[in-house]
């Protein structure tokens, strides 16, 4: 009888999801949706594997870690509250939303959700450091390109006269260069949106975002620095790169299509890491 009466008075354990736990298992669904949407839109234009990005088009290694930035991020939360049925509610709506099958929407409800995470969390707290990387990966993503889109034209000539310039430099008469176009006899380079250094900054500046959150919380001054410095680094990469390709058609193959592109791909993203790591490490966690 006294078992009973013991049983009875004890504090019940409340069942359900604790809030980092749901939001950590949606985050997961909305990484696997992405990778699945990315894997069948390459599958179904023929492009398959690509060097440049190590895993597939639309998914490079650098996207890979800002997907494991949130979920770590997420999963670091020390709040145990348990999901409550306005939680449940919010993540039904965004996984509903999240089954349309264009590849944007999933972005999209990733940015959703990074608005909702950042309301209902602390400042400086770790589900704040992953609604901000969330966002970087939809800007990075969605907003980059519409912004590209805009300034296109200009954006690529600038590209080929960096290039021109450094051609007129080191061999002074054999290139010319107009427009977004290179040229020199037998063989001309014309630049495109996916080898521009636009594109290319923006996933520098995305590594960034998640490799100083990763570290910590908090922005400091010196963090814009070395945010700058990773896409002045990539500029000066690419650069290089196309400077490479602008030479022969041999050479174009090789660092677009071969193992030069392979090459520049695991450079360039160690080279991104690094400075920002550095970045990272010069700043200690705030606590409020």
């Amino acid at each position: 009888m006294s078992q009973i009466v013991a049983a009875a008075t004890a504090p019940k354990i409340a069942s359900g999801l604790e809030r980092r736990e749901l939001a950590v298992w949606f985050a997961v669904s909305l990484c696997a949706t992405s990778l699945l949407k990315t894997f069948a839109q390459t599958q179904g234009s023929g492009f398959g594997f690509y060097a440049d990005g190590f895993l597939i088009s639309g998914f490079t290694a650098l996207h890979a870690l800002a997907w494991f930035a949130v979920i770590r991020l997420l999963y670091l939360d020390d709040r145990k509250a348990k999901a409550t049925a306005f939680d449940y509610s919010v993540i039904i709506a965004l996984g509903l939303l999240n089954l349309l099958p264009a590849q944007r929407v999933t972005l999209t409800v990733a940015a959703l959700f990074a608005a909702y995470v950042f309301w209902t969390a602390d400042r400086l707290s770790t589900p704040r450091a992953a609604a901000t990387v969330l966002w970087a990966l939809f800007v990075q993503a969605i907003v980059g390109p519409l912004i590209f889109s805009f300034f296109r034209f200009d954006l690529l000539r600038a590209d080929a006269a960096l290039v021109g310039l450094l051609l007129d430099a080191t061999q002074m008469g054999l290139f010319h260069w107009h427009d977004n176009i290179i040229e020199t006899t037998g063989h001309s380079l014309e630049v495109y949106g996916p080898c521009s250094s636009f594109h290319n900054i923006s996933l520098a500046a995305l590594c960034w975002i998640t490799v100083t959150k990763l570290h910590r919380t908090n922005w400091i001054a010196t963090d814009f620095l070395f945010g700058a410095a990773a896409c002045a680094a990539m500029i000066i990469m690419n650069a290089t790169r196309l400077y490479l390709m602008a030479q022969n058609f041999a050479s174009y193959r090789y660092w677009h299509d071969e193992t030069g592109a392979q090459i520049f791909a695991l450079t360039a993203t160690a080279v991104i890491v690094l400075i920002s790591l550095w970045g990272a490490l010069l700043g200690n966690q705030v606590r409020e």
